[in-house]
């Protein structure tokens, strides 16, 4: 292979970018605090009603994500990826349409966990760790800085659209980006693995030995559940998920409550997702070159740190260094999972495993989200249940730090685990 074009690896790691920037965590999960107060005055319905909607994707979303996982392990990201890309969009178009019946705002985003699944970091993480070894770190955390660009970008555009055309316009407005942007997009770049194209991992150049190895290194699903690290993941990405998201879906309504107009609130929401991008790609930098738990540690007492900031109803400049400190924890844990996936468990059933481990962060995520719309529903503010998320983030840290060491993963064959390239 030539050395002075460009692998194509990294052309994966760019599809990955604009994939996951228009993908669910963007549509669903980011952009979501912009529509709760238009949804209030529209239909009367209260905010923990609304945040349930949360809870129907997380939930669905957990039962998906091992299915997803195995699908992926079986036929391939493509396969599964671009039929789900391309529901993801309609569906949420199909918002422009929707009525007072709040089981149909439910059932919108029951359709989207299950059709729309693949459109999120399980799918882009095992395409990476295909791709990638030495250069692992660093390209999850480029690839999956899409979500940050998500985050950063989506909100103030879905904003921007209700402030001028009102919610359902940019509920159609998300999903043509979908459609029209990240669809095309991963249909014509999106490739498997290099073995595809005849390369190798990092643009590592190919040898006749290299082209007849079989060898897959990892455990089984069975020899995984068996791991201390594997039950300790699953704890770890459960509180990460309640606190993560929490912030995320009502950082909008909790900035415009302390006196932010809701275009500096939906702000608010990009400035995290910037700082999500800055979290995401300095993070998986430093898993290339430092033990991953320890960084794990170090970026999730960022979040500890920030919602105390904000349980202590502090408004104004500070609310913003409370929101880097929040989004830079957030820009590491799916890089995190993904990473500590492919080193506790290996590439043998990867995307089974990160499934169990996103189902994990899925019913976090649900949990988390209801019980802060409902807090607030019941004491009128968000003090209480802030001060528990900090406390669970520095849960997670204690729970990392008993991680221990990467095992030595054991080599199977690719032929009779039944694995697609």
């Amino acid at each position: 292979m030539s050395t002075n074009k460009l692998f194509y690896g990294w052309k994966i790691v760019g599809v990955s970018i604009i994939g996951l920037a228009t993908g669910w965590a963007a549509i669903g999960i980011f952009s979501f605090g912009a529509f709760i107060k238009p949804l209030e005055l529209e239909f009367g319905w209260q905010r923990g009603e609304i945040s349930l909607a949360l809870a129907v994707i997380n939930l669905t979303g957990i039962a998906m994500a091992p299915i997803l996982g195995f699908l992926v392990d079986k036929h391939g990201v493509r396969k599964i990826l671009l039929p789900s890309s391309l529901m993801l969009g309609l569906l949420t178009a199909s918002l422009f349409f929707l009525s007072s019946n709040l089981w149909h705002f439910y059932g919108i985003w029951f359709l989207v966990a299950v059709l729309g699944c693949a459109a999120t970091p399980l799918s882009y993480s095992k395409v990476i760790v295909k791709w990638f070894d030495r250069k692992r770190g660093i390209a999850l955390g480029l690839g999956l800085a899409g979500v940050g660009f998500g985050a950063a970008l989506m909100p103030p555009f879905a904003q921007a659209l209700i402030s001028a055309y009102g919610w359902r316009v940019a509920y159609f407005g998300l999903g043509a980006l979908v459609v029209f942007i990240g669809f095309p997009m991963l249909f014509f770049f999106l490739r498997n693995s290099p073995e595809q194209m005849g390369l190798r991992s990092d643009g590592d150049p190919v040898t006749n030995e290299t082209k007849t190895n079989t060898l897959l290194i990892g455990y089984t699903v069975q020899e995984t559940i068996r791991q201390k690290s594997f039950w300790l993941m699953i704890g770890i990405f459960l509180c990460i998920g309640m606190v993560v998201t929490s912030i995320i879906v009502h950082l909008i309504p909790m900035l415009v409550e302390r006196g932010f107009e809701p275009s500096k609130a939906a702000q608010g929401q990009a400035f995290l997702g910037l700082s999500l991008i800055f979290g995401r790609v300095f993070a998986g930098y430093l898993m290339d070159r430092f033990f991953a738990p320890h960084v794990s540690i170090a970026f999730m007492i960022g979040p500890a740190i920030g919602v105390a900031i904000l349980a202590s109803g502090v408004s104004g400049p500070i609310v913003f260094l409370a929101i880097i400190l929040v989004g830079m924890a957030i820009g590491a844990e799916f890089d995190v999972m993904g990473y500590l996936t492919s080193r506790y468990s290996g590439l043998l059933s990867y995307g089974l495993i990160f499934g169990f481990l996103f189902s994990a962060f899925e019913l976090g995520a649900a949990i988390g989200s209801v019980a802060m719309g409902y807090c607030h529903d019941i004491t009128g503010e968000y003090t209480i249940i802030l001060w528990i998320m900090s406390g669970l983030a520095l849960f997670a840290c204690f729970l990392t730090s008993m991680l221990g060491a990467y095992p030595e993963l054991p080599e199977k064959e690719l032929a009779s685990a039944g694995q697609t390239a």
